[in-house]
């Protein structure tokens, strides 16, 4: 659906038309722009909330552990077990695989995480002066 291009020819995200935008042959659960939500969160240091394995680690204290991605429109609370510990995932964050419209939010510990690579001495600091 999208994803991120990092190397100096083209450094950048590029984002599905069927995933973005308001007209064409869009996908129905995937319509209200959140994929692109997604990919910024990619672009600027954010890995998907269960930290690309299983029980693995997003490097955001505020992100609850959980055991893969999510789909669907799952109703909260939704458990998984990681290290023997059972605690509700936060699968309304815009770094997990839901439809657009189960999806609203990064946590605080994500948006820190973004302005630090946006931060004088981050990776991505030529942002600021965009």
């Amino acid at each position: 659906s999208g994803g991120v291009a990092l190397n100096k020819f083209s450094d950048g995200i590029f984002i599905n038309t069927k995933v973005f935008g308001t007209i064409g042959n869009l996908l129905s659960n995937y319509n209200l722009g959140h994929t692109l939500s997604h990919e910024v969160g990619h672009y600027l240091n954010l890995r998907h909330i269960w930290g690309d394995a299983t029980c693995g680690n997003d490097f955001v204290a505020d992100t609850p552990t959980q055991t893969g991605s999510n789909g669907g429109s799952p109703t909260y609370p939704l458990y998984n077990t990681c290290g023997g510990v059972q605690r509700s995932v936060m699968f309304m964050n815009y770094m997990d695989y839901v439809y657009d419209s189960a999806m609203y939010m990064f946590s605080a510990g994500q948006r820190d995480r973004m302005q630090a690579v946006v931060a004088a001495g981050g990776a991505r600091a030529g942002l600021r002066n965009l």
